[in-house]
């Protein structure tokens, strides 16, 4: 892609050459969007709330054969003050709404 992004002076490569080039703090994460380059702040806060009480109702329930990871890299996007629903093997809910 080589056309200008809309309302933007910089066309895609420009942006694409910008990011590759940024100096990111550890944690954080530079996004690539049609408004320009985003900077995203590591999790915190809510989201290790989250994170933590996952990993326990996971563990609590866990086979024997199945293993808990959470350092693997996945990104599961929930909305605060929604359940979280796990299916088998694990049928787990937790409920995120006091966070």
């Amino acid at each position: 892609m080589s056309t200008a992004f809309m309302d933007s002076a910089l066309s895609w490569d420009d942006l694409l050459d910008t990011w590759r080039e940024l100096a990111v703090p550890e944690g954080w994460r530079p996004e690539l969007t049609v408004e320009g380059i985003h900077m995203t702040p590591p999790p915190g806060g809510p989201h290790n709330l989250i994170a933590d009480q996952l990993h326990r109702a996971l563990i609590a329930v866990a086979p024997d054969d199945c293993g808990i990871f959470p350092t693997q890299g996945k990104t599961i996007r929930v909305p605060f003050g929604k359940p979280i629903k796990i299916g088998s093997p694990f049928d787990v809910e937790l409920d995120t709404s006091k966070f």
